[in-house]
């Protein structure tokens, strides 16, 4: 599983909300290895969002830094009714590296198979839509790394999302987030052999490898 460094600190929705004043953060949502995920408002448009902070010791490399702005703009790019839209992303005043996504009311795969494996009509379901969003991704030549339960989110009305696109490749390729810190990166039992092995010199095959351990 993956895990932050032990120095590391979600800010608060308090501290969040002086930090992006263009946006009113209601409520924080959850932690994982990717960063801390919160509910915003964003005031100019009044719409909900959700604002992902990047762990702060990334915020320090250059190398992360540009490759994170660059994924952002990609993924940016991508339209598909089961990618979360990604609307915005910078740093904060704090200097904490940021994205602003389309909140999806839903929770994680992984919380609904909290009570046991789902019907296979309804996985068949989620298959489907998990890889019609990665088909789009995958011909634009955008990987997301990083597929499980935990980033592929699913509303009341059974509609999937997958989410996290890119941030597995900033935080896999920071030299500084593993021997340096720590910190552990990749989820082995849903991680690609090749994966394991050279995690900057995967491709597209490793997300299909992702989707058939997610789905089993």
């Amino acid at each position: 599983a993956m895990s932050f460094p032990p120095q590391f600190e979600a800010p608060s929705p308090e501290e969040l909300h002086e930090l992006l004043p263009a946006y009113d953060v209601l409520a924080f949502i959850a932690k994982g290895g990717m960063g801390a995920v919160y509910k915003a408002r964003q005031k100019s448009l009044e719409r909900d969002v959700a604002i992902k902070i990047l762990p702060r010791e990334l915020a320090t490399d250059g190398d992360t830094e540009r490759r994170f702005f660059n994924e952002a703009r990609a993924i940016s790019q991508l339209r598909h009714p089961n990618i979360v839209t990604l609307f915005d992303f910078g740093r904060t005043a704090a200097r904490d590296l940021f994205i602003v996504m389309e909140y999806v009311k839903g929770e994680p795969l992984s919380a609904h198979l909290e009570g046991g494996p789902m019907p296979l009509e309804s996985v068949v379901q989620v298959g489907e839509q998990i890889c019609s969003a990665l088909e789009e991704a995958h011909r634009v030549g955008i990987v997301h790394r990083d597929i499980k339960p935990h980033n592929i989110l699913m509303n009341q009305a059974g509609k999937v999302f997958v989410s996290d696109f890119g941030i597995a490749r900033c935080i896999d390729e920071n030299e500084h987030s593993l021997t340096r810190t720590g910190m552990v990166m990749g989820t082995w039992a849903f991680m690609a052999p090749e994966q394991r092995a050279d995690a900057k010199g995967v491709d597209h095959l490793a997300d299909i490898y992702s989707v058939g351990a997610t789905l089993y």
